[in-house]
């Protein structure tokens, strides 16, 4: 779709990371047995999806992150 002058529309991509229920956990390296280190997770405060990003591979990252373009519950972030 183009404008009248002739320029193309240029729509955001609307994916979970640019909505205000998706958190992102990255993790932290272990110091030694005593202080283990944890694994990132990614989630959707809505429950739409939950992922522990051990088992994740690139397919099932692009599917979920790509949720928001037909998820009723989608609400951009507020940025500052």
């Amino acid at each position: 779709m183009n404008t009248m002058d002739g320029k193309p529309i240029i729509r955001p991509a609307v994916v979970c990371w640019s909505c205000k229920h998706f958190s992102f956990e990255g993790g932290s390296p272990g110091y030694s047995e005593y202080t283990p280190g944890y694994e990132g997770s990614m989630d959707c405060a809505k429950n739409v999806w939950s992922s522990d990003l051990s088992g994740l591979d690139e397919d099932g990252l692009r599917v979920r992150l790509t949720t928001a373009e037909r998820c009723t519950k989608f609400e951009p972030r507020k940025t500052s």
